[in-house]
């Protein structure tokens, strides 16, 4: 993902990697634990770059927790299967994981 966001013309000083998260919705609130330490400004643009299928789920996440996401276009196929049952599980997956990650990040905010 690094390199997608370097070919899209973003300076390695400014691709922060989040390593520890393992979902979703750890790895948005990490990140933003990083960007307000490093005093990144709210109203200019998080450049995020994931899988097709995953954007509108991490630019939700992102907009709830208080970002402006701007989104790398990932060059793959929007699904990795050719199988339209699978597809539809991950289609409905982000569905419900977006709903309840959604929530959680709203959560968060009003807590801390």
């Amino acid at each position: 993902m690094a390199d997608l966001l370097l070919q899209a013309g973003v300076e390695s000083k400014n691709i922060l990697l989040e390593p520890t998260a393992s979902d979703t919705a750890a790895s948005i609130k990490a990140c933003s634990v990083v960007l307000r330490q490093i005093g990144h400004d709210k109203s200019s643009p998080i450049h995020f770059c994931t899988s097709t299928y995953h954007i509108p789920r991490c630019a939700l996440l992102l907009r709830l927790a208080g970002w402006v996401p701007e989104k790398i276009p990932y060059p793959f196929s929007i699904f990795p299967s050719r199988n339209i049952f699978r597809n539809m599980l991950i289609v409905g997956h982000e569905a419900i994981a977006s709903l309840w990650d959604g929530l959680l990040v709203l959560i968060w905010r009003i807590v801390r």
